[in-house]
């Protein structure tokens, strides 16, 4: 991840060419990458993924996760757990428990769970600007 990025949007921060799970794809068990994942389709299991974690409008993940950063913008159905930062969009929809080192969760989204802040940091909440592609 690039230091110098640090506050910006962990979107922004996709540097290398990630893995994409894509719309109509399903997959069960557990995933491992020190690439970016990027999920538009159905993931059952668990992950163990070095830099970043995307959940697209489309994505449903079903397990744990754990992620260097995570962005939600589609349905996670169990706990989250991010050494940085977690980033739910306004469709995103987590049931779970959620540890983070920072949290921005923006108008409209949706966390059924507990919030954990590793760094005893508040969230930020946002208001979704950006087009949704």
């Amino acid at each position: 991840m690039n230091v110098k990025n640090k506050d910006r949007r962990i979107q922004d921060n996709i540097l290398k060419t990630p893995s994409i799970i894509s719309g109509g794809s399903f997959i069960c068990g557990v995933i491992k990458s020190t690439a970016p994942v990027i999920v538009l389709g159905k993931v059952e299991g668990d992950c163990e993924i070095e830099t970043i974690l995307s959940v697209r409008e489309s994505g449903e993940w079903i397990g744990t996760i754990r992620a260097h950063s995570v962005v939600i913008n589609g349905t996670v159905k169990g706990n989250i757990i991010t050494e940085t930062k977690l980033e739910v969009g306004s469709t995103g929809r987590v049931q779970g428990n959620v540890t983070a080192g920072t949290l921005a969760i923006a108008s409209g989204a949706e966390i059924d769970g507990e919030i954990i802040m590793a760094h005893e940091k508040k969230p930020v909440y946002f208001k979704e600007k950006r087009n949704k592609t």
